[in-house]
């Protein structure tokens, strides 16, 4: 089986509109997104991908290489743990961590 891993490339490429260009893509059981870099700037773009692929196949992951020069790492874990509204405490374990581990077959 054929697995794609596809990230939001963010700041990197187009900003935000790169971000909402992954709804679409949600039928394709083996496609996830995975959200790095992610600010407040994009939490619209994230909520239609959460809309539309689920918190069970969305995962969190940061570039610590690119990390410090824009905010610390507790930062970037505090926007999807408490600045995201619209994600229930049972979507955050998902997105946080949970969703991964299913995926790879981890317990």
């Amino acid at each position: 089986m054929t697995k794609f891993l596809i990230t939001s490339a963010l700041p990197y490429i187009n900003g935000a509109k790169h971000l909402g260009n992954l709804v679409g893509y949600e039928k394709g059981e083996n496609i996830v997104p995975v959200f790095l870099d992610a600010n407040t700037l994009v939490t619209e773009h994230l909520e239609r991908c959460f809309d539309a692929f689920g918190p069970q196949r969305c995962y969190w992951g940061t570039d610590l290489t690119n990390a410090f020069a824009k905010s610390t790492y507790r930062q970037r874990i505090t926007h999807f743990t408490q600045e995201l509204k619209f994600l229930s405490e049972e979507d955050k374990e998902w997105v946080m961590g949970r969703a991964i581990l299913t995926r790879l077959g981890w317990k």
